[in-house]
Order: C-alpha cells, then sequence, then structure tokens
C-alpha cells in the first residue's frame, strides 16, 4: 500500500484560544506522512508564539510562514500552498480540529482508487457535549466530476473547502487559487469540481467544524452581498464548460444567493442600527437580473415546497418572508 504525502494548510490569525487544540489534533495522528504548513497572517494576539509555548514545533515536517501584512484566509491559504509538497492537500481551519485517525482513514481510502478529490462528513461542534453532523445531501460513493456539479446545483450541497482532499496535481493543472478579498470563497472550489475525473465521498465524520461568535455566517454585513459575486464567477465558469450546467444556475442561484442571503439578513440584521443595510441588500436582491427570471421559473423549478414557499412570501413582500421565517424557527427549536 501507498502512503501518500499529505500537505495540511492552516491560516492562523487571531485564534490564541484554539490553535493548539487543533494543532494537537494533527500531530497526534497516527499516519505519519504529512507535513503541517501553518501561515500566520500578521496575528495581532500572538497565536503562533503561544502555540510554540504549549507544543514542540521543531520538527521538519512543520513549517511555519509569515505574511508581510494580514491578507485574509485566501491569500493565507494560497501561500501556504506555493509551500506545499505532498501528494494531496488538506486545507483546515485553525479554530476547527480532525478526528482521531483521520489521516490513516484517507491513506487507506486513497489506496481504492485513483482519486482527484476525497469528500468526507463534518461535524458542527458547539462544545464537548453537543456536536452534530451537517446535512450534506450527497450519498457515499465515487462520483464523476459533473456528477458532483449537478448535485451541488440542484441540492445545494455545502461547498466547504475543509472537508475535502485535493490532489495537488488537480490544484497544479487547474491553477487554482481562493479568490482575494471575497467572502464565501469556499464555494469557488466548485471550479475543481468541473476538471476531477473521480471524485470519492466518504460516509465518515473526520473534520470538526467549531461554531463560535464572528465567523461569516453569524456576522451581519452589506458583505452578504458578495456571494452575488462569487455566484457570477461560478455562473461564468460553468457556462465555459463543456457540460450543460446552464439548466441548473437559476436553482442554484434561489437556494445558494438569494434564500441564503435573506436568511442571514433577517437572522443578523435586527434592530434599528441595521435598517439601511438591510434596506441596500433587499434592494439589490431585487434589481439583479437573475431575479427577475427566478420569480418567473421558480414554481417550475425543483424546489422544496418550503423553498418554494419562502420565494412566494419574498417576491409578495419580504417583511411576510421575515414574519413566516421566524416563526418556522419558534415552531422548529
Amino acid at each position: 500500500m501507498r502512503d501518500y504525502k499529505i500537505s495540511i494548510i492552516i491560516p492562523v490569525y487571531n485564534v490564541k484560544d484554539y490553535i493548539v487544540a487543533c494543532v494537537n489534533s494533527i500531530i497526534s495522528q497516527t499516519y505519519q506522512n504529512y507535513e503541517l504548513i501553518l501561515v500566520d497572517d500578521c496575528s495581532t494576539d500572538e497565536s503562533i508564539n503561544f502555540l510554540r509555548s504549549n507544543i514542540d514545533l521543531d520538527y521538519n515536517y512543520i513549517r511555519i510562514l509569515k505574511t508581510d501584512k494580514n491578507s485574509g484566509l485566501s491569500m493565507a491559504r494560497n501561500f501556504g500552498l506555493l509551500y506545499a509538497t505532498g501528494d494531496f492537500i488538506w486545507f483546515i481551519d485553525s479554530d476547527d480540529f480532525i478526528c482521531e485517525d483521520a489521516l490513516e482513514i484517507l491513506n487507506q481510502e486513497l489506496n481504492k482508487g485513483d482519486f482527484d478529490i476525497v469528500i468526507f462528513n463534518v461535524n458542527l461542534y458547539f462544545n464537548k457535549r453537543t456536536s452534530y453532523k451537517l446535512p450534506d445531501n450527497l450519498t457515499a460513493g465515487i462520483y464523476t466530476g459533473e456528477e458532483i456539479v449537478i448535485q451541488t446545483l440542484v441540492k445545494s450541497t455545502p461547498i466547504i473547502a475543509c472537508n475535502k482532499l485535493y490532489s495537488r496535481q488537480l490544484l497544479k493543472e487547474t491553477e487554482f487559487f481562493f479568490p482575494d478579498g471575497l467572502w464565501f470563497e469556499d464555494t469557488l472550489t466548485i471550479k475543481l469540481f468541473t476538471a476531477a475525473k473521480k471524485i470519492k465521498k466518504l460516509d465518515f465524520v473526520l473534520y470538526y467544524y467549531r461554531q463560535r461568535g464572528g465567523s461569516i455566517t453569524k456576522v451581519f454585513s452589506t458583505r452578504l452581498l458578495e456571494r452575488y459575486d462569487v455566484f457570477s464567477l461560478v455562473k461564468a465558469h460553468l457556462l465555459s464548460s463543456s457540460a450543460n450546467y446552464e439548466q441548473y444556475l437559476l436553482l442554484f442561484y434561489g437556494k445558494v444567493f438569494v434564500l441564503e442571503t435573506l436568511n442571514n439578513t433577517f437572522l443578523h440584521g435586527k434592530g434599528a442600527k441595521n435598517k439601511d443595510k438591510v434596506e441596500t441588500i433587499l434592494t439589490f436582491i431585487h434589481q439583479a437580473p437573475e431575479t427577475s427570471l427566478l420569480f418567473e421559473n421558480y414554481l417550475a423549478l425543483p424546489f422544496s415546497i418550503k423553498e418554494k414557499f419562502l420565494l412566494f412570501l419574498y417576491f409578495k413582500s419580504p417583511s411576510l418572508y421575515k414574519y413566516f421565517y421566524f416563526l418556522y424557527k419558534k415552531i422548529n427549536n
């Protein structure tokens, strides 16, 4: 059996409270053919020094890089990728952690076929007593890249960079790098699916995604509209592909841009201080050219009954949407 080398890239920025647990989960792995690349993105809380005081980092398989200035998650990942030498790449966030024997399990699976990407399950981690599996709508099995793209567009399978192992050769061939300065940058990894020949989905939870305040999904800002920028980049890429993805794009727009943005807006944009931001977001959604197409076609598209109802309410009145959205959450909590 071949021991594939796995490069683990972790951007580090102001995560003093979590970085030790993250790195410990990696260096305690039974599988040893890996390199750990820590990218200090100019932390102001001495995260790396705190890590050094708790863990011995003086090993040849651990590399610490530092950016010239704070550049954000995407650029820190890209910087680490320039120095990666492994057969496969795993991007891990510095406040998360991986399960015991994750690398051993992944290497065993890599030996079962010539895979470009391996996908695995994620647990949302709240505390030691509370965690649950993130729904992903994708059953275990072997897929083509085109099949994964369609699943993603139709079922809105969460696109998370951290629950995938990517062939470094695939990254090189596609010249893939994360976009500079955009929120929701993980969505653009869909570009890698279109180039992948063989993808394996595992039915194992290998990654723990820590839930804490301050994450993008919990912060209210007009930067939520960067979802549209990301959608536009995905749309342009897919329309240039040889496969026919056009029929699925409006569905993806409704699920990932309109509904997710509305949910984030009404959940986190409460209060008079956010009134102008809310209005800006609602106006943008209303004026986006795809929204009128969605209005004309949403009843004929394969949205769920709940999604069709929410879109119906939004098109009638955003206030109605907001009322029923909170009513639904109250009933289901």
